[in-house]
């Protein structure tokens, strides 16, 4: 079966809002951890779980991100490290089979984001056992050649 994703808008549109550990919401978990890339001080930012699509055109369904930012001289808050973008990837494990649930391929960006609709997840977990919340899907992820896992 083929299923429906969505991974709008393009990471352009949001170059100009800072992000915080507060960006998330009951179903949908964040981490954020600091690492050097490159000699740089950089902070990723990662979701996971179940996003409302708020409106046309707007992300939403089950799914991921991963952010690359720089910190603010503003406490707790970090922008879009988009003048130094890397190649990401990540893949969701289904954490009941241990199978891939779906991928993000490697693209040169600073927020790479990508969600199967909610039909297509209703699909998906009429044919496989999916775990009873969204965000324990497990999130591989590769940054800048780095491998990681949450």
């Amino acid at each position: 079966m083929n299923y429906e994703f969505n991974s709008a808008p393009p990471e352009e549109l949001l170059v100009g809002f800072p992000c915080n550990a507060l960006m998330h919401w009951p179903g949908y978990d964040t981490e954020v951890i600091d690492l050097k890339i490159d000699g740089r001080d950089v902070v990723i930012q990662l979701w996971k779980g179940y996003c409302p699509k708020y409106m046309p055109g707007l992300p939403g369904g089950i799914g991921a991100e991963v952010g690359l930012y720089y910190r603010s001289w503003q406490p707790g808050m970090w922008w879009p490290d988009h003048e130094h973008k890397k190649d990401m990837s990540f893949t969701l494990i289904n954490p009941v089979t241990n199978e891939e649930f779906f991928k993000a391929d490697p693209e040169n960006c600073w927020w790479l984001h990508k969600w199967m609709t909610t039909d297509s997840y209703k699909e998906y977990s009429k044919t496989h056992q999916v775990p009873d919340s969204p965000t324990k899907f497990v999130l591989k992820y590769v940054v800048a050649g780095q491998e990681f896992s949450w």
